[in-house]
């Protein structure tokens, strides 16, 4: 089964949805270590040859009130939600570039509008 070209994906989305759900794979890796996640990326890239899509889907919150949050807990929170799409977009960015090709897909979340303010906070700009 070979996948799709760009213009095929435009035209056939459904068919292609399934065929990257028959055809795709997911690496684990702490995203909030700039280190792990050049690895992780580099361990896909050779295992598949190339990298043709990024989806950023991790995210954190801590459940407690604002005036309760330290430092650390904003730290964390930060480097797993916005430092770990950014390490992830930047490491697969290199290959794609090379590659000519390849799409990014960042997803942030609306957790805030039912308080849970730091993960608003960190996720609102990406």
């Amino acid at each position: 089964m070979t996948m799709p070209t760009n213009k095929a994906i435009r035209t056939r989305s459904t068919r292609w949805l399934v065929l990257v759900i028959l055809s795709s794979s997911w690496l684990a890796c702490d995203v909030s270590d700039p280190t792990e996640v050049q690895k992780t990326i580099a361990a896909a890239s050779d295992e598949f040859g190339r990298i043709d899509i990024l989806v950023n889907n991790a995210g954190i919150t801590k459940r407690i009130p604002t005036a309760e949050f330290g430092r650390e807990d904003l730290r964390q929170i930060m480097e797993v939600n916005f430092g770990g799409a950014f390490y992830c977009c930047q490491a697969v960015a290199k290959i794609m570039m090379q590659q000519n090709q390849g799409d990014m897909i960042n997803i942030g979340a609306f957790a805030g509008l039912v308080d849970a303010k730091s993960h608003f906070w960190s996720r609102d700009e990406i």
